[in-house]
């Protein structure tokens, strides 16, 4: 329902949609962890979005739902995840070797 929010061409829609889905985090945090793959791509797809508020709004609603995430490989990685989604001509090579 929110994920189909984001498609959308109204930025005011996306934003809320987005906010909506970073909300739920704290409020079904088992439950979003079942749709996390499909959560994850749609954020990514917004991340994209020109309008900064809708692009801020997303990073955001990761941060949200990677903070109900209990690996604490993914905990430890997380900030410079968010920092590679948010601007990856700047932080993916940073990303990358945390990653490996």
């Amino acid at each position: 329902m929110f994920l189909k929010g984001m498609e959308t061409d109204n930025w005011r829609g996306k934003f809320a949609a987005v906010e909506a889905v970073g909300n739920m985090a704290y409020c079904a945090p088992k439950q979003i962890l079942g749709f996390l793959p499909d959560i994850v791509k749609a954020l990514r797809t917004v991340l994209n979005d020109t309008h900064e508020k809708v692009h801020e709004a997303a990073l955001q609603a990761i941060s949200k739902i990677g903070s109900v995430i209990k690996c604490p490989e993914v905990a430890e990685l997380l900030e410079v995840i968010i920092k590679a989604l948010g601007n990856s001509n700047l932080y993916l090579n940073d990303c990358l070797n945390a990653l490996l």
